[in-house]
């Protein structure tokens, strides 16, 4: 169950989003209030804290020692009891409890006595006893054709764009030495100027998706009205370039906007990309959202060759697994773009 609870597919059948809590409620921390999403056979809950990955966690704990609270093995049974009441009523099998830092690592212990997880989970089922995971935050990196060309495992508290220099430049410069031309596309996590600029020194094209904000939006007022008359069953959608610079940013950058009308919906879809690109603003756009494709990569990765399937008690013994099982998923792929006939060229691995 936790497994699955960290895949996008199980994310996206959850049916219900509270900021009640029942666990910590059921046991009289009241002011805990954490939000939970929840479906009818799992809930997955995000405690509120901090991200810290120095390691400090520890010292931290040791000068603070006399704060945390400390309850006999009959208060523990009588808190496991509670929440699964709760758990029942709600007909929810399984809770998942993430630790991302200091202050949440302070609230587990309200329920589950674990005040050690910096980077990992509780998972508390409804049968049986509370155990610690510990979740990992690989980086990959993949070609058009679909190769993984590099790949690097992190904590699970780490920014999702933490490490890209030592892994994205080397392959950018063992590119440009073969002659290659080099295009860049990432979602919003790569949206960091000291990227943009490492790009544009290495005089790479790129296309990253921009986090919105106020004068992004003030830019484009002009598509955000709605058009008059009944609305379409097709998508309306509108187009904007325009330069713009943020404040942590040295020069004036271009960005492209999209706005979707969607029949149904209140308000519009709107989206930025930072590029610089000579295309039309539609190119652009179509040229990003062909990074969708590396998400079906990974969840190839995921279910033929079990790329997130690190059970080892090491870190590196883990590192070294998720390298070995991208190996097998670029033999896979080089045999299937190669090897293969046309009309099950295209297959999945998964199929294959």
């Amino acid at each position: 169950m936790y497994t699955r609870s960290l895949n996008r597919e199980f994310k996206m059948e959850i049916s219900v989003y509270c900021t009640v809590v029942f666990a910590l409620e059921a046991t009289g921390h009241k002011d805990f209030g954490v939000p939970v999403m929840a479906s009818k056979k799992a809930a997955i809950v995000h405690p509120p804290g901090i991200r810290d990955g120095t390691g400090g966690w520890a010292r931290i704990r040791e000068a603070n020692a006399r704060f945390w609270p400390r309850f006999s093995t009959a208060e523990y049974q009588r808190r496991y009891q509670a929440i699964r009441s709760a758990m029942a009523q709600r007909h929810i099998d399984c809770l998942i409890m993430f630790s991302t830092g200091y202050l949440s690592s302070a609230n587990l212990i309200y329920v589950a006595n674990y005040i050690d997880v910096l980077h990992g989970a509780v998972v508390f089922p409804l049968d049986g006893e509370p155990t610690e995971s510990t979740c990992y935050h690989p980086l990959l990196l993949f070609n058009r054709d679909g190769d993984c060309l590099a790949a690097k495992l992190r904590p699970g508290n780490v920014h999702s764009a933490e490490g890209w220099e030592e892994l994205l430049l080397p392959e950018i410069d063992r590119q440009q030495a073969q002659g290659k031309e080099v295009a860049f596309r990432g979602d919003a996590a790569f949206a960091k100027p000291e990227l943009y600029e490492a790009l544009e020194e290495r005089t790479v094209k790129y296309a990253i998706r921009l986090p919105a904000n106020d004068n992004l939006q003030r830019n484009i007022m002009e598509l955000l009205t709605r058009p008059v008359g009944r609305p379409s069953y097709k998508p309306v959608v509108r187009y904007k370039s325009f330069l713009y610079r943020a404040a942590s940013w040295k020069t004036v950058r271009r960005v492209v906007a999209k706005v979707e009308f969607h029949c149904g919906e209140l308000f519009p879809r709107v989206g930025f990309i930072v590029t610089n690109l000579g295309a039309s603003s539609r190119a652009v756009v179509c040229f990003y959202n062909k990074r969708g494709t590396a998400e079906r990569w990974i969840k190839e990765g995921k279910q033929a060759v079990a790329m997130t399937r690190l059970s080892c008690h090491r870190f590196r013994a883990n590192e070294v697994r998720l390298w070995l099982s991208l190996i097998a998923y670029n033999l896979g792929n080089l045999w299937r773009r190669l090897a293969l006939p046309a009309p099950i060229g295209k297959w999945s691995l998964t199929s294959l």
